[in-house]
């Protein structure tokens, strides 16, 4: 562009919009945000690639939701991928628990009709909530040591607590929490696709520029050539002059007296 500015069309980037953001993305499953939000975006950036449910990962590329144990939500709810690794299960009404494994229903008796949740007890107070067998309800954590007595709401603090994201994407967000403890952040293995640097790739927890090398074409020399001029076979032609083949005649005279 010589002196000018180039404006760059969306997913393009680099002073002569020569950098294509959403190549170096890599979104397999999903989009490419650069595609959408114009072309005066950074060459990088973790959120790159806009994944289609349920993928997960710096490039779309996981689906743990069909491959992670527990991934199903026991029937009970619905798998929402966190990482290529890691998700959660948004459970249904009466159901908790990290995979929708822990439910008072078909426990607690209570309620119109018997046994529906909240089992005739209020489960919105924001506080753990309790249904006894036959019915009634208490909504003191006391009752967690109380036999005959099962927490319906609010039971635990992971519950209703979101583990922070590691700012990171060569670290894996935490994919347990216990009594409202976030478990430690984990490196993704070295290798793995990320999007906080060109062309990433993790490196000891670490992301690193990796783009693909570009081989240039070469244009093929001509090889010397072997002949040489032949030389002429023929030499210059030399003049030559034929010997007269006959003397001269020679006349005499002689003077008669």
């Amino acid at each position: 562009c010589g002196s000018l500015k180039c404006m760059c069309e969306p997913g393009f980037s680099g002073p002569n919009c020569q950098e294509d953001v959403c190549a170096a993305s890599r979104c397999v499953h999903g989009k490419c945000q650069a595609r959408y939000l114009g072309g005066n975006l950074p060459i990088v950036t973790e959120g790159a690639c806009l994944c289609d449910a349920p993928y997960s990962g710096a490039t779309c590329e996981a689906n743990p939701c069909s491959t992670v144990a527990g991934s199903d939500c026991n029937g009970h709810g619905t798998c929402v991928a966190q990482s290529e690794t890691t998700f959660t299960c948004n459970c249904q009404q009466g159901y908790r628990g990290p995979t929708c494994n822990i439910s008072c229903v078909g426990y607690c008796q209570g309620g119109d009709p018997p046994g529906a949740w909240p089992f005739g007890c209020n489960g919105g107070l924001g506080h753990a909530s309790f249904c006894g067998k036959t019915g009634g309800c208490g909504y003191d954590d006391k009752l967690f040591n109380q036999t005959g007595q099962c927490c319906f709401a609010f039971c635990d603090a992971c519950d209703q607590m979101t583990c922070p994201d590691p700012g990171n994407d060569c670290l894996l967000p935490s994919a347990t929490c216990s009594h409202g403890v976030c478990g430690q952040f984990q490196h993704r293995v070295d290798g793995a696709p990320c999007q906080s640097a060109y062309y990433g790739a993790c490196k000891n927890g670490v992301c690193v520029s990796n783009p693909p090398l570009i081989v240039s074409p070469t244009t093929p020399t001509p090889s010397p050539s072997t002949s040489s001029p032949s030389p002429s076979t023929s030499s210059p032609s030399t003049p030559t002059s034929s010997p007269s083949t006959g003397s001269p005649s020679t006349t005499s005279s002689s003077s008669t007296p």
